[in-house]
Order: structure tokens, then sequence, then C-alpha cells
């Protein structure tokens, strides 16, 4: 009479149903069968994705539970970090009350955040003198004025 020996083999999920059994049946007319079950573990996954992101809402970790198409756990994270946003002040001085003031320019950095740059420009003083001269030269008589750039060179007794 003969007797048959059968391998099965199955995959699970589950760690704890890995490894192999074997089991004896017996036959009326004597012959014995043998099955041996081999059950191999499926592959689970977990996957973390590092993102950035401008907006502080945005910014923290976030875990999402799917199953493969065999059925196992697969564990998704996202973590996400926050990117720089930028904020300049440029202080600046002129001697145009025309230009005093200030001015804010909305930029993007090359990420996509935002880089804010504020110019605040100041007056400078400007100094008026005047310079009484005594000539005994009348084509030295009358009055001159004389817009100086830097009257620290022309006149510097005036400054101390």
């Amino acid at each position: 009479m003969t007797s048959y020996n059968y391998t099965i083999n199955l995959t699970d999920c589950d760690p704890a149903n890995v490894g192999s059994s074997t089991q004896k049946l017996n036959h009326l007319s004597g012959c014995d069968s043998i099955i041996t079950t081999v059950t191999t573990l499926l592959t689970s996954y977990n996957y973390t994705i590092n993102q950035t992101d401008c907006d502080p809402a945005n910014v923290g970790s976030s875990t999402q539970n799917l199953t493969t198409y065999q059925g196992c756990d697969s564990i998704v994270t996202t973590v996400t970090t926050l990117l720089t946003s930028y904020n300049y002040t440029i202080n600046q001085t002129d001697c145009d009350p025309a230009n005093v003031g200030s001015s804010t320019q909305n930029l993007t950095t090359y990420q996509g955040c935002d880089c804010i740059v504020t110019t605040v420009t100041t007056l400078l003083t400007s100094y008026n003198y005047t310079i009484n001269q005594t000539s005994y030269d009348p084509a030295n008589v009358g009055s001159n004025t004389q817009n100086l750039a830097l009257i620290k060179d022309v006149i510097p007794s005036l400054l101390l």
C-alpha cells in the first residue's frame, strides 16, 4: 500500500503563526499519509516620509495604518519640519526729506517661504551757517550761498 507525503505552503502576516507542523493521518487500510504545513511570514511595511513646510500649523507628525494587498499591516509616518521664514529691517539715512519713511517688500525664498524686508529711512540733519565777513574790497561785498557736501572738510572750526 502506498503512503503519501504532502507539503502545504502557506503565508501569514502574524509572526506567531510562522513555522511548520506535521500531521500524520492513518488510513483504515494501513496506509499512512503525512501532511507538512509550512507557514512563512509576509512582509509588513513601515515607511517614514520626511517633508518640510513654511506654515507652522502643518508642522508635526502623523501616522496612517494601511493594509497591503495581502492583508498585512503597513504604517506610513509623515514627519513635517518647519522651514525658516525671514524678517529683515534695513535702517538707512538720507538728506532728502522726500526719501524719509519706511517701505516693506514681501518676497519669497527659494523654498517658497515668506521673506519680509522693511527699509526704514531717517533724515540726516542739514546745517545752515551764516558767516559774516568784513571786506575792504567792493568786489567781495554781498552774499554768497554754497551747498557743501562735507562741511567738516571746509569749515572744521564750526564743528568743534
